[in-house]
């Protein structure tokens, strides 16, 4: 176990190393302490979260041997920098994001997220699609649905893809089987109530995607009691 693994697992992190996940065409990247996923679609891919940095993330794409320039769309689950920093990675994509969590959506160059994650200052808004939560999408013959997830941030979504996976980007830590608030997060109340909506959503015979823990079986949690 390399030095960054062991200080990971001391603090409950237990992201996916780069590459396939299991059986399914899945990737996971792994930016240091988190995890961001991509999914083949029609056309090219789909990529959920962008890592902590676009070196990180183009790093990973050569281990994949996958062509970022080919990710049509991105969805960010929040805009910690840790999830956005790598976003000029996929120079091509849509990026699609929750309305609440931008700070200042009038000005382009000016983009922060609540997260306290920046757009690049040349970034073009024109990339942009605000969700508010509720959304179906269809991208590329999947369909994505858009579920929002506040707590860990106020704009925070879970991307539910083709009723069979499900990302979950903060929305809570695993601890021992169990769902509980992630400890960065600013609104505990509300997110509790978060996990426990989420919870209703796990898919039957899918997997739930987690950023910084992990992947989870829906049938492994034990409660969502704990709190962290």
């Amino acid at each position: 176990m390399g030095a960054i693994d062991a200080v990971l697992k001391l603090v409950g992190m237990q992201p996916l190393k780069t590459g396939k996940v299991e059986h399914e065409k899945i990737f996971a990247l792994r930016s240091v302490a988190n995890d961001a996923f991509l999914m083949p679609a029609k056309g090219g891919y789909i990529a959920i979260d962008a890592g902590n940095s676009v070196a990180d993330i183009l790093d990973d794409c050569v281990k994949i041997e996958v062509d970022p320039d080919k990710v049509t769309d991105l969805f960010l689950t929040h805009g910690d920098r840790d999830h956005l920093g790598g976003l000029e990675a996929f120079p091509n994509a849509r990026v699609h994001i929750a309305r609440r969590e931008l700070k200042d959506a009038a000005e382009a160059d000016r983009f922060e997220s609540v997260g306290g994650g920046r757009f690049p200052v040349d970034f073009d808004a024109e990339r942009l699609d605000l969700l508010e939560g509720g959304e179906c999408l269809e991208v590329g013959g999947r369909t994505i649905e858009v579920i929002s997830a506040p707590g860990h941030t106020v704009g925070h979504m879970a991307y539910l893809v083709d009723g069979k996976y499900l990302f979950t980007g903060d929305a809570f830590k695993l601890k021992g089987g169990k769902l509980v608030v992630h400890p960065a997060t600013r609104d505990k109340a509300q997110a509790q109530k978060t996990i426990d909506e989420l919870v209703k959503r796990f898919p039957e015979d899918g997997l739930v995607l987690t950023a910084h823990f992990g992947l989870l079986h829906p049938e492994e949690p034990e409660d969502t009691g704990e709190r962290g």
